[in-house]
């Protein structure tokens, strides 16, 4: 997965901080309302289907240059960029890694049925995305969630150059930076999701 990231040139230099924002903008549309899911309106349904659009543009550009010249991008020993294990692993990543770190690390533990609730929205958004049944199948609960994402550690998650190279640019790049160059105002103690993307935008704006 890091090579593929990598190769986009996306989160690997200064435009880390954009990338950053843009998946926490996307994180945002998709769990802020269940409206936000309609299917052919909801701001969330819209930027899933245009998330699976830009997969498909880079597992093809990737497919192109990888035939063309493999030490830019080796197909036989890489496989297809961001494919069915490479979804799975993001989406249990987004799931089950969370309510576990908010467990170990916050003391905040998730009811069983914020669990399962929290998992169907990944589920879904995998669905949207492209991911088998097969795949689902492999986070069809919290259990299995869990054991996926030991598994795909194991065969996933080790360091290498890449790895190591991105790692330092993203701190680099966002050493004393925040994210959010003032406050964000709630409505009950929930984002504003208007004043939110506003901050959001300022904050990139002001990084140009």
């Amino acid at each position: 997965m890091s090579r593929v990231i990598s190769s986009t040139g996306y989160a690997i230099g200064p435009k880390i901080l954009d990338r950053l924002v843009e998946t926490n903008q996307f994180l945002f549309d998709i769990s802020y309302a269940p409206e936000n899911l309609i299917p052919g309106k909801g701001v969330g349904w819209k930027a899933i289907l245009h998330v699976r659009r830009l997969h498909s543009q880079v597992r093809t550009r990737l497919h192109r240059l990888g035939k063309a010249h493999p030490k830019y991008y080796d197909i036989e020993k890489l496989g297809v960029a961001i494919n069915q294990e490479d979804m799975l692993m993001t989406l249990v990543s987004l799931s089950s890694l969370i309510w576990d770190i908010m467990e170990r690390r916050l003391g905040v533990t998730m009811s069983t049925q914020e669990k399962e609730g929290y998992l169907h929205l990944w589920r879904y958004t995998g669905y949207l995305m492209g991911a088998s049944e097969e795949t689902l199948a492999l986070m069809a609960t919290t259990q299995k969630a869990d054991a996926t994402l030991e598994s795909l550690k194991m065969h996933l998650v080790h360091h290498n150059t890449t790895t190591g190279k991105s790692t330092a640019t993203m701190v680099r790049n966002l050493a004393a930076k925040p994210i959010i160059s003032r406050p964000i105002e709630t409505i009950g103690g929930i984002l504003d999701p208007f004043t939110s993307h506003m901050a959001l935008i300022e904050c990139v704006t002001t990084r140009e």
